[in-house]
Formats: C-alpha cells, structure tokens, sequence
C-alpha cells in the first residue's frame, strides 16, 4: 500500500532548484515521482489483499485550471504585492490538491489500460486539528486568523488526527472498497469512505493526461539526468523524504 499523505502546507511562495513552486513540487512532483517509480514493485504484488494506492489531499476551490507547461508549476496565484498573501497561499495550495485528485484519475485509467490491478483513489480525510494547520494561521499575515481559536473558527467543526485517518484506513484496507474496485478506482472519498463530488474544475477532461504529461516531461528533463537529487539538495528528492508514508499491509 502507498499512501501519500502528508503535505507542504500553504506557506510563502518559494522556488525549488527545478523552478517549480516549492509547494507544487513537495505535494504533487515527488508524490507523483515517488509512486509511478515504484510501480514496478505494486505491479508484482497487485494480487495481495489490500494491494492499492491511496492520495489522500484536501481540495479547495481557488486552484488554477491548466497544467500545460512547467509555468503552472511555478504559479505564484497573485501579483507580486499580494504573493504571500492569505490568499496567494491557499490558492497555491489548492493548486496541488486539485493535482493530486487529477493523477489519481490518470493513474486509474492507465493502470486499467495495461490490464494491472492496482486502485488508485483520491480522498478527502477531512478538517484536521492538527499542528501544522494552527501553525499556518499563526504565521498568516491576517490577523484575525492568527492562532488556534481563529483555526476553530474556520473550520469548525474539527476532526481529531484519529478522526483524520478513518477514510485513508477504509480506502487502504477495507475488503469492500477492493470489491467495489470498478466503481471506486480513479474517485474522490470523503469521510467517512463516501464517494464525493469533485469540483467542476476537478472533472475536466482533458486536465488529468495535462497534468500527467507535463509532469513526465519535467520528469525526464531533469531526473533522469541525474539534476534532481544531486547530493540530496533537490526540492523533489527533499519532497519525498518529507511527505511519502509508505505502508505495508497483509
């Protein structure tokens, strides 16, 4: 089971060593990366119980609609006067997410095309109560979203982390999600395990195999050679190691 679970949060906007948005590479580059570069391995094991892929992001309703070329990746969502601003941030942010539940779609039909196995799901785990996302509004520069009683307001009402994990376990291990395989690969859950409705923007046609391609391209331009990762210094590779969860179960 891989599950690609935690993110780059909303954050100043910042450039890797490839030119992307650091948040775009930690929350969709490296997870991409990550998982198709161990598709070998899943393949092999497809057959195991509980053998899927799970992405697991929060979806919002800023993000951009294209990602035909590496200048999406790098989208500072706002004038430079306003880039870190609150809502710069979250439109970066939204960026990602709206990646995530994209390559999860393209990875299901792809993995369907070559007859493997594997269940790729997009999932929604819910508003978290979590150290990160009280340490976002406290370092916002809105200052009536500072701090956690601004968090609670936001988002009320709050999941624990426990709460949090429930959809990730239901989508990674639950025997009736491997049955419902067809009718469940490539979707977007919600908690608690429902299939939920993605965004207008999210069910565009023609945005998964974008996404994908742009993504192989930049792939190949710069890991493949060998620019990526050069002494562990690369945004990808620092990415992965930060945000990749990988599970094993029987």
């Amino acid at each position: 089971v891989i599950v690609n679970n935690a993110a780059h949060l909303a954050s100043e906007f910042e450039v890797s060593s490839e030119g992307l948005s650091t948040v775009f590479a930690a929350d969709h580059v490296s997870p991409f990366v990550f998982t198709t570069t161990l598709l070998p391995l899943r393949e092999a094991t497809a057959m195991q119980p509980g053998a899927d892929v799970a992405l697991s992001q929060h979806l919002k309703p800023l993000a951009r609609t294209k990602f035909d070329s590496i200048d999406d990746f790098r989208e500072k969502c706002g004038p430079d006067a306003s880039v870190n601003g609150l809502s710069a941030k979250f439109a970066r942010y939204a960026q990602a997410k709206l990646a995530n539940i994209l390559f999860a779609k393209e990875l299901q039909k792809r993995l369907d095309a070559a007859g493997v196995p594997i269940l790729s799901i997009s999932l929604h785990p819910g508003n978290i109560a979590t150290g990160g996302s009280s340490a976002l509004l406290r370092t916002t520069r809105h200052p009536r979203l500072r701090g956690r009683p601004a968090l609670a307001a936001l988002d009320w009402p709050l999941m624990t982390p426990q709460q949090g994990a429930i959809t990730q376990l239901l989508a990674t291990t639950s025997p009736e999600v491997r049955r419902e395989a067809a009718k469940l690969g490539g979707r977007y859950l919600v908690p608690y395990g429902t299939v939920g409705e993605a965004s207008e923007v999210a069910r565009r046609e023609e945005l998964p195999r974008q996404l994908w391609e742009t993504t192989r391209g930049l792939w190949g331009r710069y890991w493949r050679r060998g620019g990526c990762g050069c002494g562990g210094r690369s945004g990808l590779v620092r990415g992965m190691r930060q945000n990749m969860i990988v599970q094993k179960t029987r």
